[in-house]
């Protein structure tokens, strides 16, 4: 390889981890701000409006920049189920936020790496060596560590965040092995139109079983009605649907510029950025036992990686 070619390859791999972590970064805002909208509006509400704006920035900057063939994916059924998987994946990790700090819906919900490993040995009949199970025991007992002290593993919300993990990491084993291809930006397109379309299928559902709240926080925001929205909230649902756009599309242009093997490592800004946000806008600081959880799971997870992309 030549040296302007290396010199090519290791710019396109510094823009690849600048996409990634800066695409985090916004993620991680949507989040303080879903997590301050949690004891006023319904969850499905915020989604459908976020994921409808996400979806229309995203069509039309695709249809100019890229032409609307883009738009045609390649296998439409598989992209939906992925998009109906992760309604639920990011339905419940946001239910998570009134009932814990948002540190521990992310300890838990970083489980979906190690929840990879488990689906592939189940789904893809995939052998594991010896140390990758020690591995994925280890960041089970990180989980453990963060959410059972204070009895944490009861609560709601952890199994929320759970539940956040496996159907993420499900739809990760189809981003993995089943899509094929499509483009990054056409598998979050679909994905965002069918979440959108998901929010306000179960917002009917909900309005046609007559379901109330008043249960705990976390169903409370599921059931909440929906109602107008007024003043600078308005700006900041516009807001995060902006920044959701920006963060799929980041997050994909990553994985597309450069190897996985070289980006992913930077995931794990994300538990960085949200523990930092967590404590400035909510005063959120993390226990001792919180943070070495954290860092037992995300020590596993990344030996995982690392064996895995070998």
């Amino acid at each position: 390889m030549s040296t302007a070619s290396i010199a090519v390859q290791t710019n396109r791999s510094k823009e690849g981890m600048f996409c990634l972590t800066f695409g985090l970064f916004l993620f991680s805002f949507q989040d303080m701000t879903i997590k301050s909208f949690s004891d006023q509006y319904s969850v499905l509400q915020v989604v459908f409006i976020r994921s409808f704006i996400a979806t229309i920035l995203l069509c039309t900057y695709t249809a100019i920049f890229h032409g609307p063939q883009l738009l045609i994916a390649r296998q439409p059924g598989v992209l939906l189920f992925k998009g109906f998987v992760y309604f639920f994946a990011f339905t419940s990790y946001y239910m998570a936020f009134p009932m814990l700090p948002i540190a521990d819906v992310v300890a838990v919900t970083f489980l979906a790496p190690i929840i990879v490993t488990i689906l592939s040995i189940i789904l893809l009949k995939e052998k594991v060596n010896f140390k990758l199970w020690l591995a994925v025991i280890a960041g089970f007992a990180g989980v453990l560590l963060v959410v059972g002290p204070e009895g944490k593993i009861y609560n709601i919300g952890t199994f929320l965040a759970f539940m956040c993990a496996l159907t993420y990491g499900l739809g990760s084993i189809i981003t993995r092995y089943v899509t094929k291809g499509d483009s990054p930006i056409t598998i979050a397109i679909y994905s965002m139109f069918v979440i959108t379309a998901m929010s306000g299928l179960v917002y009917l559902i909900v309005l046609g079983l007559g379901l109330k709240e008043g249960v705990n926080p976390a169903i409370d925001f599921l059931l909440r009605e929906w109602i107008w929205i007024y003043g600078i909230d308005r700006w900041l649902l516009l807001f995060i649907g902006v920044i959701s756009a920006i963060g799929f599309y980041l997050h994909g242009r990553a994985y597309l510029i450069a190897p996985a093997s070289q980006v992913t490592p930077f995931e794990y800004t994300y538990v960085f950025y949200t523990v930092l946000l967590g404590y400035l806008f909510f005063n959120e600081v993390p226990s001792t036992t919180t943070l070495i959880g954290l860092a037992i799971l995300v020590s596993a997870s990344l030996y995982i990686w690392y064996q895995t992309s070998q």
